[in-house]
């Protein structure tokens, strides 16, 4: 990433630790007696690109201001942030640094990646009126033609995280406090070293190697300081600190992509990254007081989608299915799994990321009225693979698919009358056939 001429050696940048969000302060020189001010910050009086290195970049991964510029931040706005940590003529320094910046510029309320060019629904029948024409799974519905539908083009009437929201953190990328010395130093500065190499030389590759490095310096069992959530932990893990570094882990993937305009996929790893920001919001429901995730079960379901959208191949659909039905986005969950489900490639049957997990989604998510449609056409995809050669492995996996198949199948009928479950019951069962021969393919699909 380019950097300007001026900017502190990156030992120091990475090292200073700074608060990200400091609570609204009027725009004076700053005294001992203010609320919200440290007593023993320091006056700076540097050059504002040196300042904002020395004092801001810790929370802010684009490192030189980059954000700032292209999310049209106000001089007042940038000052009244920057003065819980530098004076206020070092501010305005930081403030006028910014507006150098030649960028392109957004507003800065702007839903990051939200699909459909930024627009949000009402709800999950505009939803699907708006994909399909009317609130039914169109009868006509092929594989290819789901593959053809982009999810990063979809509407959707879920909100995405904007880059910096200060009245909801829970919709917001920039990360909530800076990196811990700890988590820098861990495995002989791993995370150091990595964030020194993306900035030195940005890539798709040194950007999932940092995100991958910060992500496993905050889970390892090894780091006493990891906060994050495993089963070694014998204390309540800290499901919050787990959350904040985690979201910087991934700031790290959406500022790289700002700065270069992509829109796409970068890196499985990238975006595997994001979908774990969020079950770290999901775990933490589990917790009380300081340790949750503010919103917890919001901030899953965001992060969640937004990282499936960018890879529903790779990404596992069942968690984003079951918080968007618990949200009542029926629709949009059925969407999630069918679209995984054509999408899986041939021969991979994990334990999540697997087209007979997908359909028992398809099935449990899928409203009453599209059961027929959707529960047709997920089981003649999975025929269509079972004939293409892609046959789970015999034994326990072959068990597992059968499983997912038969609870797909109950979901149905709850939701269907006897009698037009009947042709759907005939097809699983030659599914069901398929699966119980040789299995162990993977062929093209």
């Amino acid at each position: 990433m380019k950097t300007v001429s001026r900017i502190l050696p990156y030992a120091a940048l990475v090292l200073a630790a700074a608060a990200c969000h400091p609570d609204e302060i009027v725009n004076s020189e700053p005294t001992t007696n203010q609320p919200g001010i440290d007593a023993n910050i320091v006056h700076l009086t540097l050059p504002g690109d040196q300042a904002f290195a020395q004092e801001c970049a810790t929370c802010h991964p684009s490192r030189d201001g980059f954000d700032l510029r292209y999310f049209s931040y106000t001089d007042t706005n940038i000052v009244r942030r920057a003065v819980a940590h530098v004076d206020t003529a070092t501010a305005w320094r930081i403030a006028s640094y910014i507006r150098t910046l030649q960028t392109p510029k957004v507003a800065e309320n702007t839903r990051l990646f939200q699909p459909g060019n930024g627009l949000l629904l009402p709800s999950d029948t505009a939803f699907a009126v708006r994909l399909f024409g009317s609130d039914q799974w169109p009868v006509t519905m092929t594989r290819a033609k789901l593959l053809a539908i982009n999810p990063l083009t979809v509407p959707i009437a879920l909100d995405l995280p904007q880059w910096s929201n200060e009245a909801d953190k829970t919709l917001e990328w920039i990360p909530k406090t800076a990196l811990p010395a700890a988590i820098l130093s861990f495995n002989g500065n791993k995370v150091k070293n990595a964030l020194a190499t993306l900035e030195a030389t940005p890539s798709a590759q040194t950007l999932s190697l940092a995100m991958q490095a910060v992500f496993n310096a905050s889970n390892d069992a090894s780091n006493p300081a990891a906060p994050c959530p495993y089963l070694w932990r014998k204390t309540p893990p800290d499901y919050n600190a787990c959350f904040s570094l985690h979201t910087y882990a991934s700031s790290l993937g959406a500022a790289y992509m700002i700065r270069r305009g992509l829109t796409g996929f970068v890196d499985q790893r990238v975006h595997n990254i994001w979908w774990e920001t969020g079950f770290t919001a999901h775990l933490s429901r589990q917790a009380v007081g300081p340790l949750q995730v503010p919103e917890a079960r919001a901030a899953a379901e965001r992060w969640f989608y937004l990282g499936w959208m960018f890879d529903p191949v790779h990404v596992q659909a069942i968690y984003t299915t079951g918080l968007l039905r618990e949200r009542q986005r029926n629709r949009l969950a059925t969407f999630v799994a069918a679209r995984s489900l054509v999408a899986r490639l041939p021969g991979v049957f994990d334990e999540d990321v697997n087209p007979y997990v997908d359909f028992a989604e398809v099935a449990l998510s899928t409203p009453d009225n599209w059961a027929v449609n959707t529960g047709t056409f997920a089981l003649n995809e999975l025929r269509r693979r079972l004939q293409a050669g892609d046959r789970p492995p015999k034994g326990t996996v072959a068990n597992e698919a059968k499983a997912h198949l038969n609870a797909g199948m109950a979901a149905l009928a709850r939701k269907i009358g006897k009698l037009p479950l009947a042709p759907l019951q005939t097809l699983a069962n030659q599914v069901i056939v398929l699966v119980g021969q040789t299995g162990g393919g993977g062929g093209p699909l």
